[in-house]
């Protein structure tokens, strides 16, 4: 579904709410954490900006990025003290119901439709970022990072992702499972394969791996 019928659907879903309190659009700020019990009852859908979701060492588990949906409490889950959802931008999200989406999707196959693939798509995102601890630390990063972008349509330049300004070494750190003193020297490695760059405080990551030259130029 694109950005645009996501905010059509929302529309006539928020038109035709029984209670106000059935679709409520919201403003995260910045590191913002989520009052997760929201989630006992509503979906939870990101219009704008980023999401994710961490444990209790704040680790990174998953991003959420526009078009992304919060199924699942970590109350129904029995880990409301092991989770948290944070905002890393300013961020707009939309608490949809479940039960009311539910009752109106039952006439709108295309919105049941938008949310099976919703699911299915964090449920197999999630299974990657578990996988991707089989890999090695430097090739990891790269992975991680080169989804990433791809999932957020990140700015491509010469071969190359820009990194959103948010993504720093700490959020880099927690989010490949390393120590900030392991991921300094793995990116020193990366910088040296072209593979990850730097420039001022915004890392480029490369879209593939080959042996393209390109035109931004590293620095350490």
């Amino acid at each position: 579904m694109s950005h645009q019928a996501l905010r059509n659907m929302l529309q006539e879903l928020n038109e035709n709410k029984v209670y106000p309190s059935y679709v409520v659009f919201e403003t995260m700020g910045k590191n913002q954490k989520l009052d997760v019990q929201k989630l006992n009852t509503h979906l939870l859908i990101v219009l704008e900006g980023s999401l994710h979701l961490e444990n209790k060492n704040s680790q990174i588990l998953q991003f959420f990025v526009p078009g992304n949906t919060i199924h699942q409490s970590p109350f129904v889950m029995n880990a409301q003290d092991s989770l948290k959802v944070m905002s890393d931008c300013e961020s707009e999200i939309v608490l949809v119901h479940r039960e009311f989406f539910l009752n109106f999707a039952s006439n709108k196959i295309e919105y049941m439709e938008w949310l099976l693939e919703a699911v299915t798509e964090n449920s197999s995102a999630f299974c990657f970022e578990l996988m991707k601890f089989d890999l090695l630390p430097e090739k990891r990063i790269i992975y991680t990072l080169q989804t990433f972008c791809k999932k957020i349509h990140a700015r491509e330049d010469s071969g190359y992702f820009k990194l959103p300004d948010f993504i720093t070494k700490t959020m880099l750190s927690r989010y490949g499972g390393v120590s900030r003193k392991t991921l300094d020297k793995i990116l020193v490695d990366l910088a040296e394969q072209r593979l990850l760059i730097k420039q001022d405080d915004t890392f480029f990551v490369k879209r593939h791996f080959d042996n393209e030259k390109s035109s931004v130029s590293a620095t350490k």
